[in-house]
């Protein structure tokens, strides 16, 4: 280690810089008292420092600055002017829900329609639902569509996979489709639809209880998927009025 002084320098930003020498051989001619990495003296060569030195350092104080930084309050002291927050240019992150989900058996209702979960959603994949019957609104619309998929509240979505028993009962609509995934029909699942004259299905049916349509009084139409074929099994029911 050099025998140069290490010196402590104060800056006008009151921060403190250690100034010493790496190298243990300095130039002493022709300036005995500077050393700088000058060139070696005729009976001397620069030499890989013999010792080394472990110097630690402790800041305080930062809280505040790093509380005006993050706010956008922090003045630099070198331009007079406000230093941006770190904040400003980072994207709103939506707040993680904190409401739980909805679990197996759970009950909601959405737009025309109220719903049973027959297979809980996650952050990551669609759960499953039976529609289970009509909102207010619903019983008094012209005409009913079932969606695929259903949303509850908190914005969970379901697939829409299955009616219940009396789920469009007493409806007034005159027409009402069913969606591809929706391939059974209960019982009373239409009782006294007096309304209804046309009926959509976008799958074929598998099965059909013999009351489904129950005290209804029009004749009906059958349209959608595999039209014969469901019109077949339809009129196997105690209601005849397919065409």
């Amino acid at each position: 280690m050099t025998d140069a002084p290490i010196e402590l320098i104060e800056k006008d930003d009151e921060k403190g810089y250690l100034n010493f020498m790496a190298i243990n051989i300095y130039q002493k001619a022709p300036l005995p008292n500077t050393f700088g990495l000058g060139a070696a003296n005729e009976n001397e060569t620069l030499a890989i420092p013999q010792k080394s030195i472990e110097i630690s350092f402790k800041i305080s104080g930062l809280a505040k600055p790093l509380a005006d930084i993050a706010n956008g309050n922090y003045i630099n002291p070198e331009t007079g002017e406000k230093i941006p927050s770190s904040n400003n240019n980072q994207p709103n992150q939506p707040k993680p829900s904190t409401t739980p989900a909805l679990k197996k058996g759970a009950t909601f209702t959405s737009g025309n329609y109220k719903y049973k979960v027959t297979k809980a959603a996650t952050s990551k994949k669609k759960g499953s639902v039976t529609l289970t019957g009509l909102a207010k609104k619903g019983k008094s619309a012209k005409k009913l569509s079932v969606a695929t998929a259903a949303k509850d509240k908190n914005g969970a979505k379901y697939t829409v996979n299955a009616i219940g028993t009396k789920a469009f009962s007493g409806a007034k609509a005159t027409s009402i489709t069913l969606n591809k995934y929706i391939k059974k029909i209960p019982s009373s699942a239409f009782k006294g639809c007096k309304k209804l004259s046309s009926i959509t299905f976008k799958a074929k049916l598998s099965k059909v209880s013999k009351n489904a349509f129950k005290s209804c009084k029009k004749t009906i139409k059958v349209k959608g998927t595999a039209k014969k074929a469901n019109k077949k099994l339809l009129k196997k029911t105690s209601y005849k009025k397919f065409k």
